[in-house]
């Protein structure tokens, strides 16, 4: 899973950069016209993939109910930190984080297994 995790950071990442195109390489309405044209379908490329690693790799983790080996636990918590970019004070994606984090908190109540803090 680790991969995954690593690969949609990625690929949110560029999908952020691409929707917010340079204006210096902008003269006129049609450079931004070509460029936004441009950014979107390399978009939706990417999106396609994170689509799909969403449905293959992440949602069947979140709504699975068993207990989470370490190595899952801590892929997990990187993966959040990872979806931060402390850089930028942005988030890449807070409803993903939201959601791992909320699969961590439910599997500690749970099992009553705080190794996730």
């Amino acid at each position: 899973m680790k991969h995954e995790l690593k690969r949609y950071v990625d690929l949110s990442a560029q999908i952020r950069d691409l929707s917010a195109p340079q204006l210096s390489e902008i003269q006129n309405a049609e450079d931004y016209r070509k460029v936004l044209l441009q950014s979107f379908q390399q978009i939706a490329e990417l999106s396609k993939e994170t689509k799909k690693i969403l449905n293959e790799h992440f949602y069947p983790i979140l709504n699975e109910n068993h207990p989470l080996t370490d190595q899952e636990i801590q892929d997990m918590k990187d993966f959040c930190f990872s979806m931060m970019d402390a850089t930028n004070m942005e988030n890449l994606d807070m409803t993903i984080i939201y959601l791992f984090a909320q699969r961590l908190l439910r599997y500690g109540k749970e099992f009553n297994d705080f190794r996730i803090t």
